[in-house]
């Protein structure tokens, strides 16, 4: 896990490729990055864990971060009062599927295959890069800010955009879930080790933040698609057993 410290840059649309430093990561200028879909209470705790250590080069990211953060708070409280009704009848799917395996093993590849298949679902960026408010903002990022992303990926070649299949660990990390993609943000001030692959080593309270998180992703995504979901994070690899816990049907594709 040592070379998940990437560059502090590391805009979206990053995945599992990117972050193990497979390739040149040569996004616009003004490509989001993963963390301005945080909200403010997760981007406050972010920056006072790693003692706020921005390089002055880099300022123009704290201050759209942090006004991106009340916006992201607003959308979702917005979000949760106007589908309220539709959150309360989305029932948690206890049979998801996983796919799992190391980074760079072709999991990427794997989820863009099985989203081909109309049975599934699959989280895509823009529901990972703003998890709390997606059901509410999806359409407008959609139609009017596709520009902001690369039509593919430079680092690969892959398809780029906020309709394509992402890993949910970027979700679950902008939620405040305890997450190793965290110190994408604060690379040289971020704790070297490999914080939240297995959530079992976890406390209680960070555990419970954890398994919320999921859950609430999850319930967003059935309010918008109530198929069988397909989610692909490597990080999961370590997960097995808690998520078996959580989804008891639930199947795992493990390269």
């Amino acid at each position: 896990m040592g070379k998940t410290q990437a560059s502090p840059e590391q805009p979206i649309p990053a995945s599992d490729d990117e972050l193990e430093g497979g390739g040149s990561t040569n996004y616009p200028w003004y490509t989001p990055k993963f963390w301005y879909g945080m909200g403010s209470g997760t981007w406050i705790r972010l920056m006072v864990e790693n003692g706020a250590v921005i390089s002055p080069s880099r300022f123009h990211i704290l201050i759209t971060a942090s006004m991106l953060s009340l916006l992201n708070t607003l959308g979702r409280i917005i979000s949760d009062q106007l589908y309220s009704s539709r959150l309360r009848n989305s029932k948690l799917p206890n049979n998801p599927i996983f796919i799992i395996g190391h980074w760079r093993s072709g999991t990427t590849l794997l989820h863009e295959l099985l989203m081909l298949d109309q049975r599934f679902s699959t989280p895509n960026t823009y529901q990972c890069f703003a998890p709390g408010h997606f059901l509410l903002t999806e359409a407008f990022f959609h139609r009017y800010g596709s520009w902001l992303l690369p039509d593919h990926r430079p680092i690969d070649n892959v398809k780029a955009g906020w309709d394509r299949p992402q890993e949910d660990e970027f979700a679950l990390m902008n939620l405040g879930a305890p997450s190793p993609y965290r110190r994408i943000a604060f690379p040289r001030s971020a704790q070297d080790k490999p914080e939240a692959l297995d959530v079992t080593q976890l406390n209680p309270s960070q555990l419970r933040r954890w398994r919320q998180a999921m859950r609430s992703f999850l319930l967003r995504l059935q309010a918008r698609d109530s198929r069988r979901p397909v989610l692909k994070s490597p990080t999961h690899t370590a997960r097995v057993a808690t998520l078996l816990e959580m989804f008891p049907e639930a199947q795992f594709i493990h390269i």
